[in-house]
């Protein structure tokens, strides 16, 4: 581990700092991870004192770089988030006056180092937290995934996240659904492109939960399989091609962005993500691109191959430099926005609900949920008969079973003749617990999602736990699909949304679109960032 000792040099400058303190990162990620005899452990200690001593005896300004380095990366590890945000201000600083107040040059740059040095230990300590390794294996692909049922393990080596939680979809599909499984997907390193960074991992699932849980986070994710256009007329499966690569040009140049230092991992899995979905949709729909740009021989096709090289060879010679300012989201960000989205649209939406006294005349008794939480309140007509005048405050409560227990305790204002029992019409109360099922539902949904970024931000797997609650809602008004969102354009199928009547046809009607079959092997795509 230490067989080489460090011998720093005795000048003291930017680029010393700079290999001094990467290999005391270095040691100190030794000292609290890597197993290590006891004379190793001494030695580790031994340098690492040495170092520090050495840049806290420097003259200034060195000693308060050193010390600013260090709490750089302390944070980087504690709070990636709030320090790409400040990465994020800095940059906006930069891109509008050409300097900031933030931070000075030398400052700025130890940021952006201590941000690499963690992101570059997370991705150094991912492929310890797998509880095995295949004995046999190829590693075609950056992601590798393991499915252990029955005592035995199964791996396989693909191209993204999407597809490795694809391929645990059918691996679950086809096994007993009260079968207890394991499971496992590692991400590759971004440099070498090595499995080696954790991003899920399941543990004492059934292969029944497994799947709808992955299935629903597909959903939840945008990250589910396009749907083909059912008409003969497909264009629009061309529309959502050109769609895709868009998509997949910006999120190149988001991973290029040279300030997207806490982001760029996000980025590397969004961009496979779009790749292998520009390849897989393209193979199902036949799409055979012909257009021609300048400088293509007339002659040869553009095909879905060579369009991703060429956008990926674009985004390498375009011109992204410290003055453009870095994309403040990921798609794992807008997915949190879209599933917090989905609460404050149903929650504008609760209904409600008023019944009356029929032993008083003009006494009615409204419930309903407001603000996060259940109320009720006492109502009675005014004299002219229309108009509603409310008694009491509203009582509020936790949770419709407390409101119910509650009911046979309604009284009016003090000073009143209190309100006799009236119970709560059945079809009120389930309604009430209907809409408080689909409200749990939808809040546990953006509970995942940003349990699920914050894990990957900090360098941890996501964890599938057993007994999700249902996330199929309860039949309602038909409301808004979930949006399949492509990087800043959002597409959204609706197979069971009311559609248009389509306009009359000729009666000639044009020859159909035919579809190519799926190609029988999918392309050996190794490196694509």
């Amino acid at each position: 581990m230490a067989d080489t000792p460090h011998t720093p040099d005795r000048r003291f400058d930017e680029e010393q700092l700079r290999n001094d303190f990467r290999f005391y990162h270095y040691m100190i990620g030794s000292l609290n991870w890597a197993i290590v005899s006891e004379p190793e452990h001494q030695q580790i200690t031994e340098q690492i004192d040495a170092l520090t001593d050495r840049w806290h005896a420097a003259p200034a300004p060195w000693k308060n770089h050193w010390d600013h380095l260090a709490t750089a990366a302390r944070r980087w590890e504690q709070n990636p988030e709030s320090m790409q945000q400040m990465l994020d201000q800095i940059a906006g600083d930069y891109a509008r006056t050409g300097t900031t107040d933030l931070a000075n040059p030398i400052q700025v740059r130890n940021l952006l180092m201590a941000g690499e040095l963690a992101e570059a230990r997370r991705t150094d300590m991912g492929i310890g937290s797998a509880p095995g390794s295949p004995d046999h294996i190829d590693f075609v692909y950056g992601y590798l995934s393991s499915y252990r049922a029955a005592g035995h393990t199964t791996w396989a080596s693909l191209p993204s996240w999407s597809t490795a939680r694809r391929w645990l979809i059918d691996r679950a599909a086809a096994t007993a659904p009260e079968t207890r499984v394991d499971i496992t997907i590692t991400g590759p390193d971004p440099h070498s492109g090595a499995a080696a960074r954790p991003l899920m991992t399941g543990t004492d699932l059934t292969a029944g939960e497994l799947g709808d849980q992955l299935r629903h986070l597909d959903q939840l994710l945008g990250t589910a399989a396009i749907p083909l256009d059912p008409s003969t007329q497909s264009w629009l499966d061309d529309v959502r091609y050109d769609v895709l690569c868009d998509a997949y040009r910006n999120t190149l140049i988001d991973h290029a962005n040279p300030w997207a230092v806490g982001r760029r991992f996000e980025h590397h899995l969004r961009a496979d993500d779009l790749y292998t979905d520009i390849v897989d949709f393209t193979d199902r729909a036949g799409l055979s691109r012909t257009d021609r740009g300048p400088g293509i021989d007339a002659e040869q096709p553009d095909t879905v191959g060579s369009r991703l090289d060429e956008i990926r060879q674009g985004v390498r010679g375009s011109d992204i430099d410290w003055m453009t300012p870095p994309r403040t989201s990921t798609w794992l960000d807008e997915a949190a926005d879209r599933a917090q989205q989905r609460v404050d649209q149903f929650t504008r939406g609760a209904g409600r609900y008023r019944y009356g006294n029929l032993t008083r005349a003009g006494h009615l008794i409204e419930i309903g949920f407001d603000e996060h939480q259940w109320y009720a309140q006492h109502i009675h007509t005014g004299e002219d008969g229309r108009t509603s005048v409310y008694d009491t405050p509203p009582s509020r409560y936790r949770s419709c079973d407390e409101l119910v227990a509650a009911a046979a305790t309604f009284e009016a204002t003090p000073g009143q003749q209190p309100a006799p029992y009236v119970s709560l019409p059945d079809t009120v109360v389930r309604e009430m617990r209907a809409f408080e099922r689909d409200l749990s539902s939808l809040e546990h949904d953006v509970a995942t999602v940003r349990e699920l970024r914050d894990a990957l931000r900090t360098g941890r797997p996501h964890t599938l736990h057993r007994n999700q609650p249902p996330t199929a809602p309860t039949p309602r008004q038909a409301g808004s699909a979930i949006s399949r969102d492509a990087n800043r354009i959002t597409l959204t199928p609706t197979p069971g949304s009311e559609r248009p009547t389509p306009p009359a046809q000729p009666a000639k009607q044009p020859p159909a679109k035919r579809r190519q079959p799926p190609k029988s092997g999918g392309r050996p795509h190794r490196r694509r960032l």
